[in-house]
């Protein structure tokens, strides 16, 4: 918690999780209050000042932003979590969006304007409201005596993909590495013994892999809830001209330490 010259209290928290699709337990029908408007206003006005794209609006990121503001409202004081209530990868999680990472400004000021001028003079505030890699916002506005209790919750949106959906991305993404190298495209062949080993894991690596899996091969696992950011582990092998095909196994599995937008694959390289 720090504070300013203005009677504005902020603070700030970064969590890197990598998000799915969840039903949302209590949903928040609510449409953005004038305050909520008018923090995402002045938001978006710093970034089109600096020449960067406008964020959109997230009503799941609004709703987990909403229940904090709430929640520091009743406690009368600025937390990123409080005795008893999750943080904030697990309130994004348990709405129905699907994200890449997530940031969390809070705030508290008379006003909308005093709030985001003194989240914008705090750098860590600001690279929130900045920063080019987040693609979205859910913003929680709550009065209580007279002051607001505010929560912007940023986060980098996905799409839902399927299993199918993700293995046609990945490959698509993994070819065109080769293409810009000059190598003729790899067949990507799906694998059921190496789905049903992709699903076995429960976060470790090791695990997602039994050990008489019997395939010809060279053996790769690893994870992305991102299917064109190929890992180092399979982009310093996919660049031989010898390697024909790849054999995969891809399951949908999040887990909350590599978040709920997390597909665990595993590939055998054939030559």
């Amino acid at each position: 918690m720090r504070s300013c010259a203005w009677p504005l209290f902020i603070s700030l928290v970064l969590v890197f999780a990598f998000a799915a699709a969840r039903s949302c337990a209590a949903a928040d029908s609510l449409s953005p209050s004038k305050a909520e408007q008018r923090m995402f206003y002045l938001l978006n006005l710093e970034r089109k000042q600096a020449g960067l794209s406008a964020l959109a609006w997230n009503d799941d990121a609004a709703q987990a932003a909403r229940a904090h503001a709430r929640r520091m409202a009743a406690n009368g004081e600025l937390s990123h979590q409080f005795p008893g209530e999750p943080g904030l990868q697990q309130r994004l999680i348990a709405t129905s969006a699907r994200f890449a990472s997530a940031a969390e400004n809070i705030a508290l000021a008379d006003n909308e304007d005093e709030a985001h001028l003194g989240l914008m003079n705090s750098p860590g505030h600001r690279e929130n409201i900045l920063t080019t890699y987040y693609t979205a916002v859910g913003i929680g506005v709550v009065r209580r005596n007279g002051r607001l209790f505010v929560a912007e919750d940023f986060v980098r949106l996905l799409p839902a993909y399927s299993e199918q959906q993700f293995q046609e991305a990945f490959a698509k993404a993994l070819n065109r590495v080769r293409h810009a190298k000059r190598i003729k495209p790899v067949q990507i062949i799906r694998d059921r013994s190496l789905h049903l080993a992709a699903c076995s894991t429960h976060g470790d690596a090791a695990s997602a892999v039994p050990v008489d899996l019997n395939i010809a091969g060279e053996l790769v696992v690893f994870n992305l809830s991102e299917p064109d950011q190929l890992p180092p582990e399979l982009l310093e092998r996919i660049d031989a001209p010898s390697l024909s095909q790849m054999r995969v196994g891809l399951c949908f599995r999040p887990d909350p330490k590599h978040g709920n937008g997390n597909f665990w694959v595993v590939a055998v390289l054939q030559r």
